[in-house]
């Protein structure tokens, strides 16, 4: 099996995660007041995650990091690594930010013309992962 480039990596990744949040916005990582979580354990014992804390495993999922922007645990290496597998930590964190700024809008998701922005969005995200710029 041919190994992905890190731009196909992210082009696999941004259409799995849209596809995911597609399939039922409600599964993002969102409480009332619009604040993200990277998880929000629901009364019925699911789990909503955010772009990013789907990406962190259950068994590295730490709830300290609660709180923590992307950018935070970028700047903090340490935890970054603890919660975060090198196969999504590598792909960067301009790449990352995007990903969690298209989970985070709610424009993206609810409303009349959601699909038509998010479309927008995700055709600019595919261009500057395709250029280089993230």
């Amino acid at each position: 099996m041919k190994k992905l480039t890190i731009k196909e990596q992210k082009l696999k990744l941004l259409e799995e995660t849209v596809a995911y949040y597609e399939q039922d916005p409600s599964r993002r990582a969102i409480y009332d007041d619009g604040r993200c979580a990277y998880r929000i354990k629901c009364e019925d014992g699911t789990v909503k995650k955010c772009a990013v804390g789907r990406l962190i495993p259950d068994h590295r999922y730490d709830s300290s990091i609660e709180g923590y922007t992307l950018e935070d645990l970028y700047n903090e290496e340490e935890m970054l690594h603890k919660v975060l597998p090198k196969k999504y930590s590598k792909l960067g964190y301009k790449f990352l930010n995007s990903l969690q700024k298209l989970h985070d809008f709610d424009n993206y998701w609810t409303g009349l013309s959601a699909a038509e922005k998010r479309s927008g969005i995700v055709e600019v995200i595919k261009n500057s992962i395709l250029i280089g710029v993230i």
